[in-house]
This record gives C-alpha cells, sequence and structure tokens, in this order.
C-alpha cells in the first residue's frame, strides 16, 4: 500500500518482525504490554528511535488484564509526552483500540477506555498537540475480524492497514 502511493516510509524500533514480504519491520510493539509497560519504556524507545510519524494503538492490554481503564487512558498522554520530548513536529496517530469478540468477559469496557481516551487526546488537541484519532474499533467486525477473543484475523488485518493507510494519507496531505 505505501509503495503504491509513492510514500518514502522507514518503520522504526527496536523489534523486527512481521509477515514475509513486508519490505520493513521495525517497530515498537510488544505482546502482552500495558500502558503502564510502555510509559516505562517510551523515553529510551523514542530517543532511539526519533520518529517524525507515531502510529500509536495502546489500552487493549489494559482492558484484557482487567486494569483501571481510566488510568490506562491517562497514560496515553504521558506516552505521547515522551515521543514529542524528543521530536516536538513529530505526528502521533493515536488508534482507538479494535474491539474484543464479544465472549470475552470484559468486551464492553473497550468503549469506556475509547471514551476516555478520546477525551485525553481532544485536550491535548485543543492544546495544539499534533495527535490524530484513528478509529480502528469500528473499522473492525469483532464477529468476523478476530482470530481469538483479542487478535485480528487476516481479514481484519486487512481492514487495519487500510484505516492506517487512510489516516497516513490525511495526514500526509495536510
Amino acid at each position: 500500500m505505501l509503495k503504491a502511493r509513492n510514500l518514502d516510509v522507514n518503520f522504526v524500533g527496536s523489534a523486527n518482525s512481521g509477515q514475509d514480504g513486508f519490505p520493513d519491520k521495525d517497530h515498537e510493539g510488544h505482546n502482552g504490554f500495558t500502558t503502564s509497560d510502555i510509559l516505562s519504556f517510551i523515553p529510551d524507545w523514542a530517543k532511539s528511535a526519533k520518529p517524525d510519524l507515531v502510529l500509536l494503538m495502546v489500552g487493549t492490554n489494559d482492558v484484557w488484564h482487567r486494569g483501571s481503564i481510566s488510568d490506562g487512558a491517562i497514560r496515553v498522554p504521558k506516552i505521547i509526552d515522551e515521543i514529542f520530548k524528543v521530536n516536538p513536529s513529530a505526528v502521533v496517530l493515536c488508534a482507538l483500540i479494535t474491539p474484543l469478540s464479544p465472549k470475552f468477559p470484559d468486551a464492553a469496557k473497550v468503549v469506556d477506555y475509547i471514551a476516555a481516551l478520546k477525551e485525553q487526546i481532544e485536550n491535548r488537541q485543543k492544546l495544539g498537540q499534533n495527535i490524530g484519532i484513528v478509529d480502528m474499533f469500528n473499522a473492525l467486525n469483532p464477529l468476523t475480524d478476530l482470530d481469538d477473543e483479542a487478535h485480528p484475523n487476516e481479514e481484519g488485518c486487512k481492514k487495519m492497514a487500510r484505516t492506517w493507510m487512510d489516516a497516513l494519507i490525511r495526514t500526509v496531505a495536510l
């Protein structure tokens, strides 16, 4: 998708994994990390990577591990602050997390987390921070786009890629 649109992108991060054929597998996604975990590592990650544009989707594990929904949402702006400390002109695209399967007992808490997160991000936007909201929640159908109770299947991944791409195009066009 990126090549087809002639977007010159270099993914950064301390991790390197992904599907075969993907040309740049660097990222900072860490299985099982909560917003608290990410907040503890983000200062070093941001200093090392010095990102210009960040695709951020965090909070699923806060809901999954039945942590405090409001605390998870409050930590996201702190994560973003660490990115802006390294590069004040960075752009952060913050995704509303994907739905969980209705089979998961706390699936409805995703909506509570999203509401709290949106409020935090909108407050930062009012302060002039360059943060976009990417709606991954409505991009996926929890009945057809998940492999298990939380992780997207192939079709779910394609929908997420298109949703990120749409957000990137809107951002690059600015």
